[in-house]
Parts: structure tokens; C-alpha cells; sequence
């Protein structure tokens, strides 16, 4: 039996709705690039977040954090190219997976993730457009994950 490394958490009810998230879903079903979603944040629950001023070095860095995460085995390599190989070997025959990669900022931030991507289903937040060689769904200013407002006694 394969144990489960992650489940996606019950929906808040105080969750606002986005329209985008259909198209998000439709997307990643087709399975057939990774999806890229622009001006938005996914959640508090993420795997890997980039960030504009990581260096091939840290993304290599993210990888493996991501491989230890999976494998329990932390790989030792700086080149993000190597650890991209890593990843994909790794997911290779695990069936479905979602990588949601967060606030990618360059293609070369991305490349190591695309290495894998016949492997699992990339999910991509970019505030480019020109980052993801994939589908582009334009996101709206507010967060999935923003709660409605509410009175609190006090």
C-alpha cells in the first residue's frame, strides 16, 4: 500500500471563490503542460516558493528539499539542472502528482521543474507571463485563501 504524502486540507467555508480555479482545475486535467497562474497566490499551503533573487545554486538547493521531503534522502548537489534530474527520476512511476511551484520569477527558475514535468503536473504562480511554456491563466488581485471579513466581541 503507497502511503499518501500530502492531502489537499478540507475547503474553508470562509474561503472567497475565485472564477480562474475552473479553469485551473480543467487545465490541470488535460495534463499536458504545466499551468501557470499569474498574479495570485494559491494558499498558505505550498511546496516550493521561489522567489525573484534565488540563484541557480538556491533552486538546486529547493529541489533537494523537495526530494529529502519525498524520499527521505537528501541529495548534495548545487547545479539545479542535477537536482532537476533527481526530482524527475524520482517521480517517475508514482503516479499522479501535483508540484506546485510558487512566485517563480524566470525561466531559469523553472527549467530544473520542467525536467519532471512528464512525470507530474506543474503548477505554476508567476506574476510573468513569459515564465511558463504552458497554460496561462490570469489570476485577480485576491488571494484563494482570503478570508471574509468578520466581527469579532472584544
Amino acid at each position: 500500500m503507497r502511503e499518501t504524502l500530502f492531502r489537499v486540507p478540507p475547503r474553508n467555508p470562509e474561503w472567497v471563490d475565485r472564477q480562474e480555479l475552473a479553469r485551473v482545475a480543467a487545465a490541470l486535467q488535460r495534463r499536458s503542460a504545466p499551468v501557470g497562474l499569474t498574479t495570485g497566490i494559491i494558499g498558505a499551503r505550498r511546496l516550493v516558493t521561489i522567489g525573484r533573487d534565488r540563484g541557480d545554486a538556491e533552486v538546486a538547493s529547493l529541489i533537494n528539499h523537495v526530494v529529502a521531503h519525498l524520499d527521505g534522502k537528501r541529495p548534495q548537489t548545487s547545479d539545479p539542472e542535477q537536482a532537476g534530474h533527481r526530482l524527475a527520476g524520482f517521480l517517475s512511476g508514482r503516479g499522479r502528482v501535483l508540484l506546485v511551484i510558487d512566485d517563480v520569477w524566470n525561466a531559469d527558475q523553472l527549467a530544473p521543474f520542467l525536467l519532471g514535468a512528464a512525470e507530474a503536473q506543474l503548477l505554476v504562480t508567476t506574476r510573468r507571463s513569459s515564465v511558463v511554456p504552458g497554460t496561462m491563466i490570469p489570476a485577480g488581485g485576491r488571494p484563494v485563501a482570503h478570508p471574509r471579513p468578520s466581527l469579532h466581541a472584544g
